[in-house]
């Protein structure tokens, strides 16, 4: 997506420092105005529009940069899809989604669900169409669906779909059929305690009692989401602020977000699927705002300084101490920016680039081992952390070679690319380096299976998601085919280079494992001895999780292993995972308490 100006656009929180570039931060916040402008703004984005109904508080200071009236007969594909923003399954609740139980009828949007072809529900998601970050309100008039079960939610989560974090602007709880299930509304932030997107999970809850039934009427649901403060608003009154910089933080740093539409199903509350069900969560008009107003009462700043071609003007005070870049013209604005990271801490990734257009220049407040070349045609680094506050590129045109090597992840215009899909230099293969120095291998990741010091043999048997190979230095005889390998090791290593990822790993016997020099971690979860009957469990990381074949482990087939969590079962048996790379952040119990062990060692990962 170019960073472009749209006419009428301004940002009271940018910072823009004398060279007409932006910081890391700021970059993300424009991206999630200008790409939700480039994505279908509805009537009156680029003015300042007073509405009937709703809308925040001195509206004069805000301009609508998104509304959708459903009065079109059918849902508009510019601004939604179907599902989640992830796809049509969830997790820890049965239903799938199908377009069946989306509707728009008499101006309206219309989600339900459904008991008879198995547990199917409606959901509607803004990704990649409207997205949005600090300096934003989000709002919608709905009526909810009443039955106990029923969890409808409008809430909104990064566009990169990095978790936490989460801002549920309004929830319904239908546990019992209580009054309180009808007349309390819940709103929920959850975040990262280090800030970070895919940090440790940590949630902050509200609830309001409005004094009404929400199933029988309509209420108006808004969320005010600026830099250092997160208000929830119910009918235009404030029930929840979070001033914490913790949370604020954690939401900033995984702008922007997408907002959606949905209901799950038995999350609280157990259904009753022998009756129809009938309900809808109905839908009058969502909208975003965002905070300043479109420059048109006022072409020019206090100081005379003139604004964008479209007569805006930045009146922000610059307070991040930068210095500003002595490269490039001020008034360049680049099509495009490119940062990049490594896929885990300490592990060196490094890469060189060119671009058609050109115009490339190191993001300005950053020090880092990147260099541009003089005619600013290509560039190159080398980075060891993994993180999102690293720096980056602006550059104009498209990438026209890319060569790297080591674990590397890129992102351009803030959405994650595989760097295999980038083109090659003529000259160099795919991330060849060369031989490697510890394995001996070309390939560029490495796997060693060492049993040095234990007494007997492992057996082991492994595979990847790219080519394989068996070090020079594995002793033992491995039998390798088609990203696989088997064998067994006495008292010594095995070791392999590889490409792509570490897809499934078997062991019988005791041995110690690492990827990239990483060790590989045994997590084992147990149900504790005072529970009884079957415990539900979900396991949160900050790395990458795969089932383990090692002994005494009985994982239920059924039990689904994200790339970073986990929604399993256990009754008798122990489940184990292997962990590569991050942390375990969170082991949350229902239905009974789990005990968990890592490597050997019980460990008390609940939250």
């Amino acid at each position: 997506m170019a960073r472009e100006k749209l006419s009428g656009e301004t940002h009271s929180d940018e910072k823009e420092d004398d060279s007409g570039l932006l910081d890391r931060r700021d970059y993300l916040k424009l991206t999630g105005a200008s790409a939700a402008a480039l994505g279908g703004i509805g009537a009156g984005a680029s003015s300042v529009a007073a509405v009937t109904e709703g809308g925040p508080a001195n509206q004069d200071e805000w301009t609508l940069a998104f509304e959708d009236t459903f009065d079109s007969g059918s849902l508009d594909t510019s601004n939604w899809g179907i599902g989640f923003g992830w796809g049509m399954e969830t997790n820890a609740s049965p239903e799938s989604i199908s377009e069946e139980y989306v509707n728009i009828t008499d101006g309206q949007l219309r989600i339900g669900a459904s008991p008879d072809n198995g547990v199917e529900a409606g959901a509607v998601n803004t990704k990649d169409k409207q997205y949005f970050g600090p300096g934003s309100y989000w709002e919608a008039k709905i009526k909810f669906p009443k039955r106990v079960g029923f969890l409808p939610a409008f809430w909104a989560k990064p566009n990169s779909e990095a978790w936490p974090p989460e801002i549920d602007f309004v929830e319904l709880f239908q546990t019992d059929g209580s009054s309180d299930d009808y007349t309390e509304s819940h709103h929920h932030i959850h975040y990262s305690s280090d800030t970070q997107p895919n940090g440790p999970h940590e949630d902050d809850g509200a609830s309001y009692d409005v004094g009404d039934d929400l199933t029988e009427n309509f209420h108006i649901y808004g969320c005010e989401w600026q830099e250092d403060a997160i208000r929830t608003y119910v009918d235009g009154q404030l029930v929840a602020e979070r001033t914490a910089d913790t949370i604020v933080e954690s939401c900033n740093n995984g702008a922007p977000f997408y907002m959606m539409f949905t209901i799950h199903i038995d999350r609280v509350g157990t259904t009753d699927r022998s009756a129809n069900w009938d309900e809808e969560m109905v839908v009058d008009w969502a909208r975003v705002w965002e905070y300043g107003n479109d420059g048109s009462s006022d072409g020019g700043s206090d100081d005379g300084s003139s604004g964008d071609d479209s007569g805006n003007t930045d009146d922000s005070d610059n307070t991040d101490g930068s210095e500003g870049d002595s490269s490039g013209d001020d008034s360049e604005a680049r099509e495009h920016f490119l940062w990049l990271r490594s896929e885990y801490d300490g592990g060196e990734a490094s890469f060189e680039f060119s671009a058609s257009g050109g115009n490339i220049d190191l993001q300005t407040n950053f020090s880092a081992e990147y260099t541009v070349s003089d005619d600013r045609t290509s560039a190159s680094g080398t980075v060891t952390e993994r993180s999102n506050d690293l720096p980056g590129f602006w550059y104009d045109g498209e990438i026209t070679e890319f060569d790297y090597s080591g674990p590397l992840q890129v992102f351009i215009d803030n959405q994650y690319v595989d760097p295999d899909t980038l083109p090659e230099a003529e000259s160099d293969g795919r991330g060849d380096t060369g031989e490697d120095d510890e394995t001996g291998s070309s390939l560029p990741n490495t796997l060693t299976i060492d049993t040095s010091g234990s007494s007997g043999t492992t057996n082991y048997e492994l595979s990847v998601s790219g080519s394989l190979e068996a070090d020079s230095g594995a002793s033992n005889e491995a039998s390798i085919s088609s990203g696989s390998a088997s064998g067994s090791v006495s008292n010594g290593q095995a070791t392999f280079g590889f490409e792509g990822e570490l897809e499934a790993l078997s062991l019988d016997g005791d041995a110690a494992v690492s990827v990239n020099g990483q060790p590989v971690q045994l997590l084992r979860v147990r149900r504790s001895a005072d529970s009884n009957g079957l415990v539900k469990y979900i396991v949160e990381s900050t790395g990458r999780l795969l089932k383990a074949d090692v002994p005494r482990s009985s994982i239920n087939p059924d039990d689904e292993v994200g790339s970073s969590k986990i929604f399993g079962k256990v009754v008798g048996g122990t489940d184990a995972y292997w962990l590569l790379e991050g942390e375990i952040t969170d082991v949350s119990a229902f239905g009974g308490d789990v005990v968990t062990t890592l490597d050997g060692a019980e460990t008390d990962f609940t939250n």
